[in-house]
């Protein structure tokens, strides 16, 4: 069954840098599950036709759950059937449907669609728990052996059985560790559904704000399932928007021996990171969206997936060339004539640490169907994770394999985004070896390191905290020199960072860090000067209602005497040192008066906030204390008063 996840996230959409999340809807086999108001938006990002989708499978009445049905009229062009809870209103929407037919569905009776066995159940969304999901109709899916439960918070007992003996359970899990909302549920116990009904894979979605981001977030979720899932072997993923995989090679071990053959130099510059597209003259519908070997006469690189490809004309060929690599001479010679081609972008699943010796198969010219391997130990040659990567976007794991010390077959356990290990063999780990995109990525994989560390005070990581970021500077190192050379894109942005991440970034940068740059602040040119008390101090009492020479010059001032003394002085101590000497003892301050004078006055001050122009950046150092060197006195870090004792540990 091939899936296809539009969108991984909760009401309001997740926009991050490189990271989104929009509404929660999910596409099996041509059976769309929720139809939410971003749909056009996501079916154009992802490329989908209207001949992908066969019918349409609503959850429960919430705006994100039915929100583009006009949309999805207007845009389908033919005639689909919309299955709806019981009870639920659609035509809130829309007095009428062009193409959409509206079929209501009662709970636990399963309908026949083909080969599909589609059985709707109720869950608990939001509500209170004795009404068992009646007062709210919200249902979950099972279609053969998958389980989509998107918006829950528990299960009715009569509903327990359509998540048992399930191959893959695709359940919400809206809310961080600790954090709770209602009508959700919270990721511990999504991943404890897991240990409960062990299906072979877990798949979770509806990732809200409360999580930190995907590599951060998929070390928690592993640290966590290890510490309960016992002999459970459940494989766990966290989904993101445009996640594809074929749920038939999640169920089992399955052999992966084919291979598409790229002649020399093209597997290599894909291996590089180099290579973005793969052309073909032809279109090879059977071998869109399977685990494939990579490979020239010689070697196989690694293992990646093909997505669904785009006709492009000769133009757009040469417009492509820095993505595809092919040269005019090779063009010729592979496709003299052809004047349009097929655009393949794809998914690397694993990269081999060593490009792996094959025996080609005489007269290959596209794909291999079987792959002969000249090693005898292919035993996990997957290279960890390579999660964030330039392919996907963000959130790619690791594929891992485990060889049968035969010549010529390897077996293939998926899933291949797993959440198994991060960077293999720390000790021997060269950051010089690896192509740019897994250079990012290990990037993110540190930083996500460095964060456990701290926060679990070391427990929550194998690792210390110097192998930590010694091995952060060896990455930093790497990434700054290949920027020079021209040889990679790549920005740090240290403003955007979260803490952990930029204090490892000022460590292994030796940076000091600028918060924020003035080009994104246009905003400040809105402020302007303000008055908050007017006539905020006077001149009263005599002074002003006697001709003769007063004795005392009162200034009635419009708030209550500070408690902090600095700003009484500093108000007293300088309209006193404005005045002729022999008056400055006879000055008279009466504060609180808020309301302001109750006889004549004479009004001298407002209470203002100045705008400063132009805005700059102040820049806060930090400097660490040295014996016998001089020292500028600053704020502790951390703290607003001085802590004898650590500062007498930082000298010591």
């Amino acid at each position: 069954m091939q899936i296809l996840f539009l969108g991984t996230g909760p009401t309001k959409p997740i926009i991050r840098e490189k990271e989104k999340r929009s509404n929660s809807s999910v596409l099996i086999d041509g059976f769309l599950i929720d139809i939410t108001p971003m749909f056009l938006e996501q079916v154009k990002d992802l490329e989908i036709n209207p001949d992908e989708i066969d019918s349409v499978f609503l959850t429960h009445a919430h705006k994100d759950a039915i929100g583009g049905l006009e949309d999805l009229d207007k845009w389908i062009g033919k005639k689909i059937n919309v299955y709806v809870p019981e009870g639920v209103n659609v035509f809130r929407f829309s007095k009428e449907f062009k193409n959409l037919n509206i079929v209501n569905l009662k709970p636990y009776e399963e309908i026949e669609i083909g080969d599909y066995n589609i059985t709707p159940f109720r869950v608990i969304h939001y509500e209170y728990h004795p009404t068992l999901g009646k007062k709210f109709p919200t249902y979950g899916y099972r279609i053969n052996n998958v389980v989509y439960a998107e918006d829950m918070e528990a299960i009715p007992e009569k509903s327990i059985k359509y998540f048992k003996n399930a191959d893959t359970i695709i359940a919400d899990g809206t809310m961080w560790f600790g954090k709770q909302i209602r009508g959700h549920l919270s990721i511990d116990k999504t991943l404890l559904l897991a240990k409960k009904f062990q299906p072979n894979n877990l798949i979770i979605i509806q990732a809200g704000r409360t999580y930190p981001n995907q590599s951060e977030a998929l070390v928690e979720i592993k640290k966590f399932w290890d510490s309960i899932k016992g002999d459970t072997e459940t494989n766990i993923y966290l989904s993101y928007d445009g996640m594809r995989f074929n749920a038939n090679e999640l169920r089992d071990d399955v052999k992966l021996d084919e291979g598409i053959y790229l002649p020399e130099p093209h597997a290599r510059l894909i291996r590089e990171g180099e290579k973005k597209l793969i052309i073909k003259e032809k279109e090879y519908p059977n071998m869109v969206g399977k685990p494939l070997f990579y490979m020239d006469d010689k070697y196989a690189y690694g293992i990646l997936r093909l997505k669904k490809p785009k006709k492009i004309s000769l133009k757009e060929f040469g417009m492509l060339k820095q993505e595809h690599k092919i040269t005019d001479e090779e063009r010729i010679k592979w496709w003299n004539g052809a004047n349009e081609f097929y655009a393949y972008e794809f998914d690397i699943l694993s990269t081999f640490e060593e490009p792996k010796p094959i025996e080609l198969p005489k007269g290959v010219q596209t794909f291999v169907e079987s792959t002969k391997f000249l090693s005898e130990d292919l035993e996990e040659t997957g290279s960890g994770d390579v999660g964030g990567g330039e392919t996907t976007g963000f959130g790619l794991q690791p594929i891992w394999i485990w060889g049968r010390k035969k010549k010529g077959k390897i077996e293939v356990k998926l899933p291949s985004k797993e959440v198994i290990k991060l960077i293999q063999k720390i000790e021997t780990y060269d950051p010089t070896k690896v192509n740019n995109a897994q250079l990012a990525d290990d990037w993110r994989i540190v930083n996500g390191w460095y964060s456990t560390y701290i926060e679990t005070e070391g427990k929550g990581i194998k690792f210390s905290k110097e192998t930590i970021i010694n091995l952060a500077k060896l990455i930093y190192q790497e990434i700054v020199k290949r920027v020079k050379e021209g040889k990679m894109k790549h920005e740090f942005k240290p403003e955007k960072m979260k803490p952990h991440s930029r204090e490892l970034y000022r460590i292994v940068s030796g940076e000091s860090v600028i918060m924020a740059e003035w080009r994104d602040l246009k905003f400040l040119e809105n402020l302007q000067d303000f008055t908050v008390i007017k006539d905020c101090i006077s001149l009263i009492g005599s002074s002003v209602t006697q001709e003769h020479k007063p004795h005392d010059i009162d200034l009635l001032i419009r708030f209550d005497e500070p408690k902090n003394d600095f700003l009484k002085r500093a108000i007293e101590v300088r309209i006193a040192k404005m005045l002729p000497e022999e008056l400055q003892d006879k000055v008279h301050f009466v504060w609180g008066e808020k309301e302001g004078p109750h006889d004549s006055f004479i009004p001298l001050y407002d209470l203002c906030f100045r705008k400063i122009n132009p805005p700059k950046v102040v820049v806060m150092n930090e400097n660490k204390i040295k014996l016998m060197e001089p020292y500028v006195p600053q704020k502790p870090l951390g703290s607003a008063y001085y802590d004898i004792d650590k500062f007498i540990e930082a000298l010591l």
